[in-house]
């Protein structure tokens, strides 16, 4: 599939080369394996057009896609902890009430009164500690939904092409020439395309010419 797209770049560039009759040996050094290299970046990201325009939005895509996936992630885990903290703070509670009525029996100082006081706190804390569990459950991700382990392996996935898309700006900019600021690569591209325009206009002007002196 890359090969398939860097193959395209190239053979649409030669495509243009042959429509205004100039060999693509003619054109100005390091055009065509710009475009050879900018159809290696749009392969990395899986892209059909290998315009620089659509490389950088593909690139600000990913980054908020990570950024998106970072913040979901702690915003989970700080509720997560909390809910915790809680829930075991009520079943601390419920232990206390526990070995509080345990000792107030083996002493014999529980009368009914004292009893059925224990015994109120008791379900109001196991219903506390129900609570706390229940809302635990619900702000973890349900199991039809993407998992933490789901996330972090986007994470890692995304980290991935993030660094193979450095790796692509480098080769670029060691073996092309291609600044690495995106705006003054598209500059280079563009100042390209239009020697190859000046190639074109000056092979017209001398056919015209060459017909006139033939007339």
């Amino acid at each position: 599939m890359q090969g398939e797209r860097d193959g395209n770049e190239l053979e649409k560039l030669r495509r243009l080369c042959d429509a205004a009759g100039i060999s693509p040996d003619k054109l100005p050094q390091g055009v065509l394996h710009k475009a050879e290299t900018l159809g290696h970046i749009a392969a990395t990201l899986e892209l059909q057009e290998a315009s620089v325009d659509r490389i950088t939005e593909a690139v600000m895509d990913l980054q908020g896609q990570t950024l998106d996936v970072t913040l979901a992630l702690r915003r989970l885990r700080a509720v997560e902890l909390e809910l915790k903290a809680k829930l075991d703070d009520a079943r601390g509670e419920e232990a206390s009430a526990h070995a509080m009525a345990h000792e107030l029996s083996s002493l014999g100082l529980g009368g009914s009164g004292d009893k059925v006081s224990l015994e109120r706190r008791k379900k109001a804390l196991v219903g506390k500690a129900k609570d706390y569990q229940a809302r635990l459950e619900a702000v973890k991700p349900p199991r039809y939904s993407i998992s933490v382990g789901d996330c972090i392996a986007l994470q890692d996935e995304l980290a991935a092409r993030e660094g193979a898309i450095r790796e692509k700006e480098s080769r670029v900019r060691a073996f092309a020439g291609l600044p690495p600021n995106l705006t003054v690569a598209r500059f280079e591209v563009e100042k390209g395309r239009e020697k190859l325009m000046e190639l074109v206009m000056l092979r017209e002007k001398l056919l015209s010419k060459m017909a006139a002196g033939v007339s």
